[in-house]
């Protein structure tokens, strides 16, 4: 498969599976960071906490957001839904999950009757909503950690035992490893302010490395990098742009 002239990445990370897991030159592969989280920062610079709170239906108090994955084991899943919904019970935390686009709801709706704790508001669209409403998230290991940490919420990671590595994610996030050293995060990072602000600006150092500068200016590089490689010569012509040249030219 032919390597094309210019790939743009997310990131720092992606840059390096590439250049250095995989055989593509360093100056075929530029970081632009993606359009995608344009449109989430714009999304949570104007978005209402409370008034989305109150269109979900939630009452006044703390809420845990949970992001789920898809598991190739049956009680591996059923395991990340135990402790989740054990830690949320146990802080008195009102719970949404925010499902993979693969997953039905009756399983969480299930375990938490058969557990004896409230039903999580469960929904399969609105990832955005569900982590801005949130005080805390939640998540296995996948990329909506990205959305969550850009949206300035703090994350922890359930390591599913034997099962994921979110080693990738640290610094960034807290790992923890069961239920009782997750209800132990939640009471942390929603009683404690400090402890809160200091996860997620830990996260947003993290983003750097995954999706570049967090700036909604992602368009305007790769329309820079486009309208280079039109030109033929690596340059950017006739092109209204700020974005960064050193990125344009791969340097």
């Amino acid at each position: 498969c032919p390597i094309p002239t210019k790939t743009a990445v997310f990131g720092k990370v992606t840059r390096s599976y590439l250049c250095e897991d995989s055989a593509y030159p360093a100056e075929a592969v530029v970081v632009t960071g993606t359009t995608i989280y344009d449109d989430a920062l714009a999304f949570g610079q104007r978005a209402d906490k409370a008034a989305i709170g109150r269109s979900l239906g939630f009452a006044e108090g703390k809420v845990v957001t949970v992001l789920s994955s898809i598991f190739t084991e049956i009680q591996d899943r059923r395991w990340f839904i135990e402790h989740s919904l054990a830690a949320a019970a146990d802080r008195d935390l009102q719970c949404v999950v925010k499902l993979h686009p693969r997953e039905d709801a009756g399983t969480w709706q299930l375990i938490a009757d058969r557990m004896g704790v409230a039903r999580p508001l469960v929904r399969r669209d609105g990832l955005w909503q569900a982590i801005v409403v949130a005080d805390v998230i939640v998540s296995w290991y996948s990329t909506t950690v990205l959305d969550a940490l850009l949206l300035d919420r703090p994350v922890v990671v359930l390591r599913v035992p034997g099962k994921n590595n979110p080693e990738s994610l640290a610094g960034g996030v807290r790992i923890v490893d069961n239920k009782e050293e997750l209800s132990e995060a939640l009471r942390r990072l929603v009683m404690d302010r400090q402890q809160r602000d200091i996860l997620v600006e830990q996260g947003r150092q993290l983003l750097v490395e995954h999706i570049y500068k967090c700036d909604g200016r992602a368009a305007e590089r790769i329309a820079a990098l486009i309208a280079a490689a039109a030109d033929g010569h690596g340059t950017v012509a006739n092109l209204s742009s700020n974005a960064d040249e050193e990125l344009v030219h791969g340097l």
